[in-house]
């Protein structure tokens, strides 16, 4: 497949034409153990897209264990069953449709998300191309088959790992957050819950920052804790997953992708702070998006996926309007004082006024 040539075949399957190409055995071999997803990749009444990684991408894969036997141990079965699944989106998704794309939807669905299917994330610059989760590169697009497209990657797509890990394994932009949900007992609260889906409107170390030293170090002690900890359920949203292009509505909502064939939509999306609601307004233009909460707060990272939903990025911490509806406008402007901490999140908290 070099220089512009695909080596596709509308006559062949997806399935067929992996099998049969020297540098995609590897996935071939998984693929083989595994009948309903090689039924995936043979079914002619559907089409889809396979995102397949090189035989290349699996010697990247990083080995543990001393010996040779412990470096060919694989993972269990259902486990490479997500994986494959993961890799397949259903319908056609060509290059030019991909770059305009936000995210897509994969054969692997997952009860964390409502049994709703995770999603791909794609990224497109003119400098950098496109590339799906952040990292993973094209090799070769448009690979046609009989029955979708093929597009060769450098990296095996891993599903996504839960909210609460992708706080951990990024501590230079949420260690701040994640040390919030651990002083105030809301992380264990989380972990005891059972959603389907999620959106976290996570606030970034620089979010903190902004709200001053006087406020944080409030936050942050004793007295304070609970007011932090309203602050962060205010930010969560729980059963209904919010997608820059797409929305996983609780159960008796609307399907995969409502709003997203329009320039403009708005919702409100009830969060854990007594249903107290985000106010989201998402609008499309030639293929960018902009997500701004409550009128003022721009989201700065879409779609940072989770196995359990998404994170939405934001520099600015999400506060809950006044009474009657009231939002401040200028609030990313400025620090806030600890008493007007006190007069928005008394509401809200438990136990007698300090």
């Amino acid at each position: 497949g070099h220089h512009g040539h695909h080596p596709g075949d509308t006559t062949k399957t997806i399935y067929e034409l992996i099998s049969s190409n020297k540098h995609t055995t590897r996935f071939a071999a998984l693929v083989d153990e595994h009948e309903d997803i090689k039924s995936l990749l043979q079914d002619t009444k559907i089409n889809r897209t396979l995102f397949i990684p090189t035989n290349r991408a699996f010697e990247r894969l990083p080995h543990h264990g001393d010996g040779d036997k412990d470096k060919d141990k694989k993972p269990p079965a259902h486990i490479i069953r997500a994986i494959l699944a993961y890799h397949i989106a259903p319908g056609l998704w060509p290059s030019r449709r991909l770059y305009f794309t936000h995210t897509l939807p994969t054969e692997l669905t997952s009860d964390s998300l409502g049994s709703h299917p995770q999603r791909l994330r794609i990224s497109s610059s003119l400098v950098f191309g496109s590339r799906i989760n952040f990292f993973t590169k094209f090799i070769i697009k448009d690979i046609p088959a009989k029955n979708g497209l093929i597009h060769a990657v450098d990296f095996i797509l891993l599903p996504p790992p839960p909210t609460s890990k992708i706080l951990q394994l990024l501590p230079n932009t949420f260690s701040t957050l994640s040390l919030g949900l651990e002083n105030t007992g809301l992380g264990e609260e989380l972990e005891d819950l059972t959603f389907e889906g999620a959106t976290f409107f996570a606030p970034t170390n620089r979010a903190f920052t902004r709200l001053g030293p006087r406020a944080n170090a409030f936050l942050f002690s004793d007295r304070g804790k609970k007011y932090l900890k309203a602050l962060i359920k205010y930010s969560i949203v729980a059963n209904e997953t919010l997608y820059s292009d797409a929305f996983y509505k609780r159960k008796g909502g609307d399907e995969d992708g409502a709003g997203a064939e329009r320039d403009y939509w708005h919702v409100d999306l009830p969060s854990l702070l007594e249903d107290k609601p985000i106010s989201v307004d998402v609008r499309t233009w030639k293929g960018w998006v902009s997500i701004v909460a409550n009128g003022y707060t721009r989201v700065s990272v879409q779609d940072v996926l989770a196995k359990d939903g998404v994170l939405q990025v934001v520099n600015s911490v999400l506060f809950p309007p006044r009474r009657g509806g009231r939002h401040e406008w200028d609030q990313e402007e400025r620090e806030w004082g600890v008493e007007e901490i006190v007069e928005r999140l008394e509401p809200f908290v438990d136990g007698e006024n300090d």
